[in-house]
């Protein structure tokens, strides 16, 4: 009978050495990785995507590294090594994490440490800003999450980088962005009043990232802690209003969900919330896979080409998965359909006969019907970006955790 543990361990090992041989990573991480490698050929949204993301290279006839240095990709590339070296006993993965956190913390200049003008604690979105910050509620609230993580679990992480000071900075400006743009009352976006921050917390694809950095904020605070009541309110505030609405949520958005439902389902104070959530929605997520002739969760996501016969690698599968792998540690209800979705994307991993530096990777989208990658590309989605971040790191990551699950 088939290990399906040594499957996905297989496939995430094969993401790591992507990552190692890849363009998109600089140096074994030194110099941080990319946001993403670009397919250019009959790539319909080239002009766009140049004109958004002018910092490309040529790394092969057709093939380019989008050389823009993202915090949160390089925080989920951070992750993923550091903990591929704790699954795997691996300390050349620990020491690739360490490299990127330098980069992060000492060589990128993304953190702003002395500059009150702009958010002390706050990360660039990337290493082209000039002015601010540029500020996103997604981004900042994966760094914020990931430094609060990994400075709480790994003492050695949090000493040299003080992980956890910088996340409590970030995170004491999350809860006060979310207290003031979270406003279901109002019948249009939710979107910052003073346009610091950018984003819409109407959508989990926003409002997700900020609630697990609170959540693992609330792990932080004591009762004489003044914020501590605060970012408990702001939890049960946005889960009030998310539980009535996920008969109205696309596959991408339940996606980001039950990453929350998993986030909450590991918190002292809101753990049953987290149990809750998962299930319900869960329920909904088979509701939508039920009902797609290719048995996994549509394309739906805005930012993507859309239809049921795709599979979305950067908005929707991606975090469909993490969110099952992460809520299985809590509860092995979800393993079934972690290990299917696991099980779907080891079968499509780019084997590097197109091009070799592809190998190892997972694409931006993948065609179900066609059996290749494709379906189109818009600017930010789509077959031809390869992202280090969102795409790559996440589903590695879910990959090592299902392992993980299934060896217990």
């Amino acid at each position: 009978m088939e290990n399906h543990s040594d499957v996905f361990t297989a496939s995430a090992r094969k993401n790591l050495a992507w990552f190692r041989q890849s363009p998109i990573m600089a140096d074994e991480g030194r110099w941080g990785v990319g946001e993403r490698l670009l397919l250019t050929r009959g790539n319909q949204a080239l002009a766009e995507i140049h004109g958004h993301f002018p910092c490309a290279i040529s790394c092969a006839d057709g093939l380019e590294c989008l050389e823009q240095r993202r915090s949160d990709c390089n925080f989920e590339a951070a992750l993923l090594f550091w903990l591929a070296g704790e699954l795997l006993d691996s300390e050349p993965d620990r020491q690739i994490a360490r490299n990127l956190l330098d980069f992060l913390y000492f060589r990128s200049g993304l953190l702003n440490r002395s500059f009150p003008e702009y958010l002390l604690g706050g990360w660039a979105w990337n290493n082209e800003m000039r002015h601010g910050l540029g500020l996103w509620f997604d981004d900042n609230g994966w760094v914020c999450a990931i430094q609060l993580f990994l400075g709480r679990h790994y003492a050695e992480l949090d000493r040299r980088y003080e992980m956890i000071k910088w996340g409590k900075l970030l995170a004491t400006d999350l809860l006060k962005v979310f207290q003031r743009s979270f406003r279901p009352d109002r019948t249009q976006e939710m979107t910052d009043p003073e346009r610091l921050y950018h984003g819409r917390l109407e959508l989990p694809h926003w409002a997700v990232p900020v609630q697990c950095a609170l959540a693992l904020y609330l792990e932080e605070l004591t009762s004489a802690d003044a914020e501590r009541e605060a970012a408990c309110a702001e939890i049960s505030r946005y889960l009030e209003y998310i539980m009535t609405r996920l008969d109205t949520l696309n596959a991408s958005e339940l996606g980001y969900l039950m990453l929350l439902g998993g986030t909450l389902m590991q918190n002292s104070v809101f753990a049953g919330n987290g149990r809750d959530l998962c299930r319900a929605v869960y329920a909904e997520l088979q509701r939508l896979i039920a009902k797609n002739p290719y048995g996994i969760p549509p394309a739906q996501h805005f930012e993507t080409p859309v239809g049921s016969h795709l599979a979305d690698l950067i908005y929707t599968l991606n975090f469909c998965f993490a969110g099952l792998a992460l809520a299985s540690l809590g509860d092995k209800t979800y393993l079934p359909s972690a290990r299917k979705i696991g099980t779907f994307l080891a079968e499509i991993q780019d084997d590097g006969t197109d091009y070799p530096a592809l190998a190892g990777c997972w694409r931006g989208m993948y065609d179900c019907q066609a059996r290749h990658y494709g379906g189109g590309n818009c600017y930010e989605g789509g077959a031809d970006s390869i992202y280090s971040g969102w795409t790559n790191a996440p589903i590695a990551l879910a990959m090592l955790l299902l392992s993980y699950c299934l060896a217990k």
